[in-house]
This record gives structure tokens, C-alpha cells and sequence, in this order.
């Protein structure tokens, strides 16, 4: 029976998020196109093609893949139209990329860390050695956050394999010692970037087995949407890059491509990018404002600052601010205002280098006095009786 219809197949990686919306979108056109023929081949494995062996006649192929896909090169070697929908095989003969805009993507993160008080961000991805286009990516990310005043960096987690491709990674932490000691090493706090929110969950298991706070230590973002950021402890924020519309706008070039035999353009972007915020950047409150301030308490606390200061960067009504403080942390911004202030100056005191004078100034005091004021109203005790109980 002769072939009416031409076919379409759709190679996306399986159980990713990203592919789902890549779907999604090619659904919403494909109604309006009824002599074509849209069949999906889920890629199972990253360098093996998911096309039956023999003669499988399609007349074009909407991908998402990587490098060692190189069946995406064979197909365009064989005058098979191909349009890739990920950052990959850029300037590939007989190959389209439609992918985001990666500045709207990258600029989604960046604002996102820095509206959290957050001067430092690690930009982490799987296998960059063997991923060019996705390593010059986050690069460029680093390179936009540099420029927007934090120091950022990029990393890889190590590994064979990527979470994504083999799940067994986010159960065993204890044997994540590469990732396990990158965390050691990072100064805190620092937010984090994941290019995957399979890796985002991953890190977010790791940083919890070693101690580490999410998101007070480390700020934690993955990207793609996946049902595994909900899944994770605490919930991972994530980042959406238009993939639905990537989707959309594929189906229509390869129509063109197909009908007209020829294609305007190597390259399409497409504008656009989401943000899901969740407890990993946000903390228990849910709002970026809240969990900024609670970090600026943390960061300027010992210095001494009013509650006045904190109700007009958090632009609401002193009430307000404080009952919703207090329902997203359970304890009043000025009692956690002076715990960490007698803390540090607990630990000062006790360390036994500094006079009560010197501490009293280190920790933003106008006078001793003041300051013996302050220590005995809150510990009840005088601040030389700390001394004396350290010495012996």
C-alpha cells in the first residue's frame, strides 16, 4: 500500500521533562496538519538509536539529543530533514536546531539568586568534557552572573553518568564522594545551579547527608520541570525554558522544510523562560522576599539592625511582615535578630582574645555598657561571668 502521508518521527529522551513539553507542543500543532504522520520513538539509551533496524522509510525527525547520537548525522547524511530542539549539533549539515533563548534562561537564574541576598553562584553539569555546546552554556551563565557582580563558576559533578541516566546515583550518596567534596569546598552561602533537576535532587540529598543546610547553606536550582523536583527534600526550584513553543515552532519548520525542499535558516530561538519557585531557594516561606531577608539577617545580624530596616526591604506593613516571618520560620525577626548576635558574641567571649570592650565594637555595640546591657538582659549572666566559666 503506497504512502500518503508523510511521516515524522519524534526521538526524545525518555522520562525527562523536557521531552514531555517538546510533545506537548508538537500535539498542539500536528491537529492542523492531518496528511502528516507524527510517530514517537522514545531514545532509551544516549548514543543508540531508537530507529528499527532495516528499511523504516520517514520522511523527517524532530530530535532532542547529544553528541553521541550520531544517528542524527546519518539520518541528515541520508537527505533526511532533521531539527534538533536541544543546544546540541549547532552547524550540523541537514541539521535545525530550535533551541531557547539563553540569555532569558540564564538571566531567569541569575535575578532569581541574586533577589536572595546571594553574592556566590556554582554552576554544576554532567560529562562537559564530551558536551561542547552544553559546557559553552553554562559558561556563558557564569559569565552573565560575573557581570551582574557574583562570582560564579562552573563544575562538574563527576561521575560516569549524568542522574538523569543513571538513577542509582540518587540513592547511593554515601558513594558520591567527588560530589561530597566539591560541597566541602564551596563557601557558604553559596547558591547552586543544576542543569537538570534530576541533578538538582541529587545534590540537594547530598548536601543533606553531609550536614549541610538547604536552602540557608546552599540556595539549590535545577531546570526542566520534572516531576522529580517535587519529589525531592526540600521541593526544587526549577527553571522552564519555552519548550512547548520549541515544540510548536518545529512542527512548522519541518512542514516548510518538507514541502517547499528547502529551509530559510540553520538556527531558530525562541524567547522565553519560566521559574517554579520551591523550598530549596525559598525556604519553608515560599517567597523570595522573606527567605532574602532571612539571609541578610543572617549575614548582618551581629552588627546590629532594626526591625524598621527590615519591614521597608520587605515592602510590607510592620504586622504583616512579622506574623508572615513568623509563620515561615516560627520565631520573631528580632528574637532571631539577638540569637544570633548573642552568639557570636558568646563565641567571642569565650575564645578569650578580646576584651569585653573589643567584642562590644565587633559586634556593632556604640558602647561596653550597652553591650553589658544587652548580654546580661538576654543570657543572664554578665558578660565577665562567661569569661570566667571559659578560663577554667
Amino acid at each position: 500500500m503506497p504512502k500518503t502521508k508523510k511521516t515524522i518521527a519524534l526521538i526524545f529522551p525518555v522520562n525527562v521533562g523536557y521531552s514531555q513539553m517538546l510533545t506537548a507542543g508538537v500535539i498542539e500543532r500536528h491537529m492542523e496538519f492531518p496528511d502528516w504522520n507524527f510517530i514517537n520513538l522514545p531514545r532509551q539509551t544516549a548514543g543508540v538509536s531508537p530507529l528499527p533496524e532495516g528499511n523504516f522509510p520517514i520522511d523527517g525527525a524532530i530530535v532532542w539529543c547529544e553528541p553521541r547520537d550520531i544517528f542524527v548525522r546519518e539520518l541528515a547524511q541520508q537527505g533526511i530533514p532533521v531539527i534538533n530542539c536541544g543546544m546540541e549539533w549547532a552547524d550540523e549539515p541537514g541539521v535545525v536546531r530550535v533551541s531557547p533563548h539563553i540569555d532569558d534562561v540564564n538571566q531567569m537564574i541569575i535575578t532569581h539568586f541574586q533577589s536572595l541576598g546571594l553574592k556566590r553562584l556554582v554552576i554544576l553539569g554532567h560529562g562537559l568534557g564530551t558536551r561542547p555546546a552544553t559546557q559553552g552554556v553554562l559558561q556563558a551563565m557564569a559569565d552573565i552572573a560575573q557581570g551582574m557582580g557574583l562570582d560564579a563558576v562552573v563544575r562538574d559533578i563527576g561521575g560516569e553518568k549524568g542522574p538523569s541516566a543513571d538513577p542509582r546515583r540518587l540513592l547511593c550518596y554515601a558513594e558520591e564522594t567527588h560530589l561530597q567534596k566539591l560541597l566541602r569546598s564551596l563557601p557558604k552561602p553559596s547558591g547552586i545551579y543544576c542543569s537538570g533537576d534530576y541533578m538538582g535532587h541529587l545534590v540537594c540529598s547530598v548536601a543533606s547527608y553531609c550536614g549541610f543546610r538547604v536552602p540557608d547553606d546552599f540556595a539549590i536550582m535545577g531546570g526542566g520541570g520534572e516531576v522529580i523536583g517535587e519529589l525531592s527534600h526540600p521541593p526544587l526550584t526549577s527553571v522552564l525554558a519555552p519548550m512547548r513553543a520549541i515544540g510548536r515552532r518545529a512542527v512548522d519548520l519541518m512542514v516548510e522544510w518538507i514541502s517547499t525542499g528547502h529551509i530559510a535558516e540553520s538556527q531558530v530561538i525562541v524567547r522565553g523562560a519560566d521559574l517554579i519557585e520551591r523550598e530549596s531557594t525559598v525556604g519553608k516561606s515560599g517567597r523570595t522576599i522573606l527567605a532574602a531577608i532571612r539571609r541578610y539577617i543572617e549575614e548582618n545580624a551581629i552588627r546590629g539592625i532594626s526591625i524598621n530596616e527590615l519591614v521597608e526591604r520587605s515592602q510590607l506593613s510592620a504586622k504583616t511582615f512579622n506574623r508572615e516571618y513568623w509563620n515561615a520560620f516560627g520565631i520573631k525577626p528580632i528574637d532571631e535578630i539577638n540569637q544570633l548576635r548573642i552568639a557570636h558574641a558568646r563565641r567571642l567571649l569565650m575564645e578569650n582574645k578580646s576584651s569585653i570592650g573589643e567584642v562590644a565594637q565587633r559586634c556593632g555595640f556604640s558602647s561596653q555598657a550597652a553591650f553589658y546591657n544587652y548580654f546580661s538582659r538576654h543570657t543572664g549572666m554578665k558578660p565577665s561571668q562567661l569569661i570566667k566559666s571559659a578560663s577554667r
